[in-house]
């Protein structure tokens, strides 16, 4: 019997300023089409690799792979001492190359301006930090800047996660951080959050809670809501200590982003086709988590 492989997916939501209308598709395109490479770690560099227009936005990969100063030292293993100029003159890397290329899947959504993008697989591992900091070098480009405004990005984070934390924690100081939600397809109090930006001519909220006594903060339905806003579009921060156990902690969203795995046999199906899966069992799971939302107001 075949063993079954996995592959996971995180999604980042992507906005921009209160004030603007944009095509999101344009501004990826144009990320895309910088062919510029991000370090996110040490050697480590991010690359979007191919893009392709689909009926819901675009699809494409994402690759990582190990970028270096070919001038720095080299060791030699032989001895372990330094190599020397003599060691190095066979070694003929052309400057367009780099090892290492492990590849990843994206699927960006146009409606709901999220982008999907495939975490585990065939080739490894892929952080959603990684990922974080490649998007928001991407968009701080000064090309992107003056065609589109300041782009905002947020790993994802299940809401429930939030309030389940919350209800583990006696919470000393409670802090909610927005920016700008969509501003084309949002609802209800994500609505009411952008439009307070725009009177404002702020680019972002922060409230922050601190307990009145030993009782710690009471996590009502506003801030409920609230929090479910920020799980997609800032963050949420506790600190407290654990009602059990007495012991300190802090929590904070962009800490735990939302993640759905899969499992699937490669004799049936190909990567490919399970990381769509993947992203329909997400999208799936953030339907629920809106109905359930519907359902307390």
């Amino acid at each position: 019997m075949t063993k079954k492989k996995t592959v996971a997916v995180a999604c980042f939501n992507i906005r921009c300023a209160a004030d603007r209308r944009i095509s999101y598709i344009e501004l990826l395109e144009s990320a895309f089409k910088l062919r510029k490479a991000v370090h996110v770690f040490g050697s480590v560099a991010l690359i979007l690799r191919t893009m392709s227009r689909s009926k819901s936005g675009l699809d494409g990969i994402i690759s990582k792979f190990t970028d270096f100063d070919k001038m720095s030292d080299w060791i030699n293993l032989d001895n372990l001492d330094i190599a020397k100029a003599s060691d190095l003159r066979e070694v003929n890397i052309p400057d367009n190359l780099r090892p290492g290329m492990k590849s990843f899947n994206y699927q960006f959504n146009e409606i709901n301006h999220k982008l999907y993008i495939q975490t585990y697989g065939d080739d490894g591992s892929l952080s959603v930090r990684q990922i974080t900091i490649h998007l928001r070098n991407l968009f701080r480009e000064q090309e992107i800047i003056d065609e589109y405004g300041e782009i905002y990005i947020t790993p994802v984070t299940w809401a429930d996660d939030i309030i389940s934390m919350a209800n583990l924690i006696n919470i000393s100081k409670f802090e909610i951080f927005i920016q700008p939600p969509n501003p084309d397809d949002i609802p209800d109090l994500e609505e009411e959050i952008l439009e307070k930006l725009r009177k404002k001519k702020a680019a972002s909220i922060k409230e922050v809670f601190s307990a009145a006594d030993s009782d710690g903060i009471s996590i009502d339905l506003e801030l409920e809501q609230l929090s479910i806003v920020a799980s997609r579009n800032g963050y949420v921060s506790m600190h407290g200590k654990n009602k059990k156990t007495g012991a300190p902690g802090d929590y904070k969203s962009t800490d735990h982003p939302a993640t759905v795995a899969i499992k699937y046999d490669p004799d049936k199906k190909i990567e490919g086709m399970a990381f769509i899966d993947a992203v329909d069992e997400f999208k799936a799971k953030e339907r629920a988590e809106i109905h359930k939302r519907a359902n307390r107001q």
